[in-house]
């Protein structure tokens, strides 16, 4: 009998290395096939059989926010590694880049002992969503370029689970900026943020795989501030077309997690509400790049 509790997702950069078991609350992670059938006409009015076309790989992890569990996974989001020579000393960053970064996942149905590779993969989508009085959750999405479904890990090494606490929006999510100032007279009630490098996907012929080439790097996301007259004079921006920068902090008390969105331009329509609703501005943003090249970043201060 299989049971979820008994799935394991673990994943290497580059294909070596020991796996790196992953911390997650849900996933969407599988192998498939396109198929094809014959149009040949037959007498007998009877149809032939199917062929396999083309065999796809990869698909979503859900999670839930923690320090140093996703380090890597965010900088093969980013594509690029986290650099040191940042202007908070301690601290390493992550800015958009250029390069592929490829990884193997494996999932493994324990209680069969039956696991599948996922190979050659890439993190085409990240995103976090943050609501009030809830736990920090995300989603990944990767695409594999092959499989091997009698995967044999037998002599390979697994490291240990991570146990960093989740963080939340009530205790871990603060420091809130707007133009590099504080926030003031205004309560934000949920935030999203999304990465999406936008693969596209092709094939060669006399093979089954797929590639998967890198995009544009996409940033959106998402604000819902209660209705004040702060609030109002944010969202005049989206009227005047004008870009905010955004800025704020997941922090566990010994670990910190700044987010800064240089160039953010706002979307949204004016609070409306029945009878006792308690009115919200619903603003969407687009992310551009500043002329000195700042888009999106993450600057990490991890504890020693």
């Amino acid at each position: 009998m299989s049971e979820s509790n008994r799935v394991r997702i673990a994943y290497r950069i580059g294909g070596t290395g020991n796996w790196k078991p992953l911390r997650r609350t849900g996933d969407a992670l599988t192998v498939g096939t396109e198929t094809v059938t014959s149009n040949e006409i037959r007498d007998d009015r009877k149809r032939g059989g199917q062929k396999v076309v083309t065999q796809t790989a990869g698909g979503t992890i859900d999670y839930e926010f923690s320090a140093k569990t996703f380090d890597e996974l965010m900088a093969a989001a980013f594509m690029t590694n986290w650099q040191a020579d940042t202007p908070v000393a301690g601290s390493d960053q992550l800015t958009v880049g250029t390069t592929s970064v490829t990884l193997d996942i494996l999932k493994s149905y324990l209680d069969e002992d039956r696991h599948v590779l996922i190979s050659n993969a890439q993190v085409s989508q990240l995103s976090i969503t943050m609501n009030a009085a809830s736990v920090v959750t995300g989603q990944l999405t990767v695409v594999g370029s092959a499989s091997d479904v009698d995967y044999d890990p037998s002599g390979d090494t697994f490291d240990p689970l991570g146990d960093e606490l989740v963080m939340d929006s009530s205790n871990n999510l603060g420091s809130f900026l707007i133009d590099a100032a504080p926030v003031s007279g205004m309560c934000f009630t949920a935030m999203t943020l999304d990465l999406n490098n936008n693969h596209q996907s092709d094939q060669c012929l006399g093979a089954v795989s797929q590639n998967h080439w890198k995009g544009s790097a996409a940033v959106t996301g998402s604000i819902t501030v209660r209705s004040s007259a702060a609030a109002f004079d944010l969202w005049k921006n989206s009227i005047n077309n004008t870009p905010v920068q955004l800025q704020y902090q997941l922090d566990d008390g010994n670990n910190t997690y700044a987010v800064d969105v240089a160039n953010a331009y706002l979307a949204g329509e004016l609070p409306s509400g029945g009878m006792d609703a308690i009115l919200s501005f619903e603003l969407n943003f687009n992310a551009s790049a500043k002329s000195d090249g700042s888009y999106l970043s993450v600057t990490r201060t991890l504890a020693p």
